[in-house]
């Protein structure tokens, strides 16, 4: 793995000495360019919305994903992602420094003080309404 980030590293310089890699950036057309980061982002956002339990597998084949755990989408976590974006999207558009990691860090401690609360675990069948990447807790240890 290693011997390839290498060759992938050494390819990488070799287009950019070249100026090859600035002909095919130029090449492709700026909408496909658009398409490609909105297709990465919509990607990254369908896993948050998946992690969250807003948005979950059916089982079927069609359709493959349905709104809400078991169709509802008044879950714990579900509304804490739903508090989360909120926070992260005011601090957006207040245009504050670092809203983002600020949002995340929010959600973050919310989650780890209801889970604390609450105890509501990991999702499974038995507990549809679970966390549904891991559970939040506070570390055991704050450096490895």
């Amino acid at each position: 793995a290693m011997g390839l980030v290498v060759i992938n590293g050494l390819i990488i310089v070799l287009l950019a000495v070249t100026g090859l890699r600035r002909m095919i950036f130029e090449a492709v057309p700026l909408a496909l360019k658009t398409a490609i980061t909105v297709g990465i982002g919509l990607f990254i956002a369908f896993i948050g919305f998946v992690d969250s339990g807003l948005v979950t597998a059916t089982g079927l084949s069609s359709p493959p994903v349905g709104l809400g755990v078991q169709g509802s989408i008044a879950t714990i976590p579900t509304a804490l992602f739903v508090l989360t974006l909120l926070i992260t999207a005011v601090l957006m558009v207040r245009k504050v420094k670092a809203a983002l990691l600020i949002g995340l860090l929010s959600g973050t401690v919310i989650a780890v003080i209801v889970e604390a609360i609450a105890r509501l675990g990991a999702r499974s069948a038995e507990n549809p309404g679970g966390w549904g990447l891991s559970v939040p807790t506070v570390p055991a240890q704050w450096v490895g």
